[in-house]
């Protein structure tokens, strides 16, 4: 098996960034990584989440893990703030 798949990072603020991945990669360095090459600032992180087919990545889990397909799209979105 190829321990590489192509995802699309997705950003509304900033555009898309298509790259090849290792799937041990882990989430939160995936999104680090990516804020950089979109031009944002990779510091802000923990403002913002991925997000596949509606659903908010955990930043511990590799992409093996999550099930991610070779040609996902993952969305780059600022956190929603928390409504007590």
């Amino acid at each position: 098996m190829n321990p590489h798949i192509t995802v699309t990072i997705s950003s509304t603020s900033a555009g898309d960034l298509t790259e090849q991945v290792n799937v041990n990669m882990k989430v939160g360095p995936l999104k680090k990584s990516a804020m950089g090459k979109l031009k944002l600032d990779p510091s802000m992180a923990d403002k913002y989440v991925l997000v596949f087919n509606g659903k908010a990545l955990n930043e511990e889990s590799t992409l093996a893990d999550l099930g991610i397909p070779d040609g996902a799209v993952l969305l780059l979105e600022p956190k929603q703030p928390e409504v007590i």
